[in-house]
């Protein structure tokens, strides 16, 4: 029990350290129109490298919520754009080995776009409804 609730902490902890990172540095700069998200390459790392999927599945739903909590858009965006991430990671990751270079770069350029898809899917269907 204080195990988990030290590792919860932990993981608060690091997302708060990541959003002021993110929003303090990252935001302002970009690449063929799209920014760095530092949440995402922390989640796909997470994904990649860690063998508890409990970590990955409360990253991607605490991360979501931190980045919604301090957004201007619709309330939900983030959170349902990482958590399909998520398993989109999960789905497509069984047909890569883990241990190649190449691979590694395929599934984050793969990650990425996907994410970037999604969001920006979500985002114009959510500011049709609002």
């Amino acid at each position: 029990m204080k195990n988990n609730f030290l590792k919860g902490l932990i993981i608060f902890l690091t997302f708060l350290v990541l959003f002021f990172i993110q929003e303090g540095i990252f935001s302002r700069f970009t690449l063929f129109g799209f920014g760095l998200n530092i949440y995402l390459l922390f989640l796909f790392l997470i994904l990649f490298f860690s063998q508890e999927e409990k970590t990955a599945f409360s990253f991607s739903i605490l991360g979501g919520l931190i980045l919604d909590f301090f957004s201007l858009l619709p309330f939900g965006i983030f959170s349902l754009t990482l958590f399909l991430s998520y398993l989109f990671f999960k789905k497509i990751s069984l047909f890569f080995k883990k241990t190649n270079t190449l691979n590694f770069l395929a599934l984050l350029i793969l990650f990425f776009l996907f994410y970037n898809i999604i969001f920006r899917l979500l985002n114009y269907l959510f500011n049709l409804i609002l």
